[in-house]
């Protein structure tokens, strides 16, 4: 009785521990409404519903004063929304509390 209880326990950690891990999502075809910087994080939300429910319905670039390329990636949004261009893919990670972090951005007219 004691090994089915064990292997019961040891299932549920690995069950509880796969649902608290980070998901990668895509989106594409979406045009820029609002970008903007907090604490050297940049943000920017999306006219057009996200495929995922992210937190506070933002995607976030973290590090921008630190990393080069968060720092290129946030130059894209910033150029799509400037030009009116769309986002035409970008590829999200999202952690168990919905928080959204860009990995890949890219535009196109």
């Amino acid at each position: 009785m004691n090994r089915k209880i064990r292997l019961f326990v040891a299932l549920g950690a690995i069950l509880a521990g796969a649902a608290s891990t980070a998901m990668a999502a895509d989106d594409y075809n979406k045009t820029v409404a609002a970008t903007g910087v907090q604490a050297g994080t940049g943000y920017f939300r999306t006219n057009e519903p996200l495929s995922v429910n992210c937190q506070y319905n933002v995607i976030y670039i973290a590090n921008l004063s630190t990393d080069a390329g968060q720092r290129a990636m946030y130059a894209t949004v910033l150029a799509a929304l400037n030009a009116g261009q769309h986002i035409s893919h970008v590829n999200y990670n999202v952690d168990a509390s919905g928080l959204c972090t860009a990995a890949l951005v890219e535009s196109s007219p």
